[in-house]
């Protein structure tokens, strides 16, 4: 099975949003009780929302092709400790693999479930 197999389509994260508003993003999942200072967070909505896309997002991330092999995805997205994975065909985006959609993918449409059901 190949990713082109189990690709769905978005290219902003919520990382990419919530990052300029809080820097110290990866205590802000990591540490639920002493790390949401979200007046803090408040201070700097003003600026982010002024903000493009071009100026927060990654400009060269890691991408597999709609050919790689979903397992060889789920292994990039291991040991990044990433959710998501740009999907790129010769530079060209063409989509996202997401944790879930491989999950899909391996333990139903090849297990034989209906995942429309």
């Amino acid at each position: 099975m190949r990713i082109h197999d189990v690709m769905s389509t978005g290219v902003v994260t919520l990382r990419d949003v919530m990052l300029p508003m809080y820097p110290n993003y990866g205590d802000y999942i990591h540490d639920a009780v002493h790390s949401r200072d979200f007046l803090d967070m408040e201070q700097n909505y003003p600026e982010v929302l002024g903000k493009r896309a071009e100026e927060i997002m990654v400009r060269n991330p890691l991408t597999v092709s709609p050919e790689t092999p979903i397992l060889e995805a789920a292994s990039y997205m291991g040991l990044k400790n990433f959710r998501r994975l740009p999907v790129a065909d010769h530079g060209t985006l063409v989509g996202m693999v997401s944790i879930g959609d491989i999950h899909r993918g391996l333990f139903f449409v090849r297990g034989g479930c209906d995942v429309d059901a």
